[in-house]
């Protein structure tokens, strides 16, 4: 009988949505593949009703509530005790009523540092705890530790001995693997790869680009696609429009699409550069069937980029700077400039549609063995 598993995670099973969602759906569809059940821990936004009660049971375990004491006491901020409360609430079912007794492993799929207090109290009621991290929240610019409010890069020891805690963390790019292996932590490696529908979805743009004349002329269409809401994306988008606003590039028009990307109309005055903002599934398949390249940019950061990979099976060559190419160097397709001259010299190239990158049977067939063993 297969394992039931217990989940925690912010994120929704969406193949259509932000890299957080497409990850939590990819780790959805292993799971329906293994015939592995799973139970997920209530996230909602509701205000938390946390009664006396309850915090009488939490007192009964003393070490648990000077941890979150700590939680609260350091991280004073009227959001994060919102979530620290919040999430008590989600685990007292847990804890105090026997809630998720048919399941003894936990999926932690949201890494933030300021939940991390409850890992010990998961690891005393025998669950093994296997971790998912979208990226290594310490070596993001600008992400500040839950705990001790340090900024990146200087909290990265206090992520490794989270990820110490855990039986199995499972990273989405090979560098973050080999880098926690380095510090003694058990990681293993799963690389995003999108589920059947999302799958389907991109080959359909493939092949209206295979029958379509391919765009060789004198104009082409350049798109960069992703969330506002990621800082290094954002980042990104502003230094390249600042990049084709002052090297007055008229035969290539500069596309942004994405979740909040609106915020960058006034930074763009020049008319080749074109600010479309979110829109419809319908709409980008449009997009992504006319555009000539996909374009990323990034500053150091960590993680990797789910759309790389995604606009590789739609059949759109990408160009990526060099740190935004992690865990896609030398992949067929994927061309990456180092400075300013060589993505000059590389949008003025007809780069061919790239072949579908194959699906990481390997990596899944070891990501299905250690849950089986586990």
């Amino acid at each position: 009988m297969n394992p039931k598993i217990l989940r925690y995670t912010l994120f929704e099973s969406k193949s259509n949505s932000h890299g957080g969602d497409k990850r939590t759906a990819q780790i959805s569809e292993l799971l329906e593949n293994l015939s592995c059940s799973w139970e997920r821990i209530p996230t909602g936004m509701e205000t938390p009703k946390v009664s006396l009660n309850f915090f009488i049971k939490v007192l009964r375990n003393i070490s648990l509530f000077i941890k979150v004491f700590f939680i609260i006491q350091r991280c004073f901020h009227p959001y994060r005790l919102y979530r620290t409360l919040k999430l008590i609430n989600q685990f007292k079912g847990i804890f105090f009523s026997g809630g998720g007794k048919n399941s003894k492993i936990l999926f932690w799929e949201s890494t933030k540092s300021e939940y991390t207090f409850i890992l010990p109290y998961f690891r005393k009621k025998g669950y093994k705890i296997i971790a998912f991290p979208h990226n290594l929240e310490s070596l993001v610019p600008g992400q500040k530790s839950g705990i001790t409010n340090r900024p990146s890069p200087n909290w990265f020891m206090e992520e490794i001995k989270i990820f110490k805690k855990c039986n199995a963390v499972f990273a989405i790019s090979f560098e973050e693997t080999l880098l926690l292996r380095q510090f003694g932590v058990n990681a293993l490696y799963l690389p995003y790869y999108p589920e059947n529908s999302s799958f389907n979805y991109l080959m359909k743009i493939r092949s209206a680009r295979v029958k379509k004349k391919y765009n060789s002329g004198n104009r082409k269409q350049v798109l960069m696609l992703g969330s506002a809401i990621n800082l290094p994306t954002i980042q990104g988008m502003i230094d390249r429009i600042d990049f084709f606003e002052k090297n007055k590039l008229k035969y290539f028009d500069l596309i942004i699409v994405g979740f909040g990307t609106e915020q960058l109309k006034n930074t763009a005055s020049n008319s080749n550069i074109k600010i479309v903002g979110e829109v419809a599934e319908e709409e980008l398949s449009k997009i992504l069937i006319n555009t000539d390249v996909l374009l990323v940019h990034q500053p150091p950061t960590s993680g990797a980029l789910t759309r790389i990979i995604e606009m590789l099976i739609a059949g759109v060559p990408v160009i990526a700077n060099f740190e935004s190419a992690r865990s896609y160097y030398n992949v067929e397709g994927v061309n990456v400039y180092m400075n300013n001259n060589q993505l000059l010299n590389l949008l003025k190239t007809n780069l061919k549609i790239p072949p579908v990158p194959p699906k990481p049977l390997k990596e899944i067939q070891f990501f299905n063995e250690t849950i089986l063993s586990i």
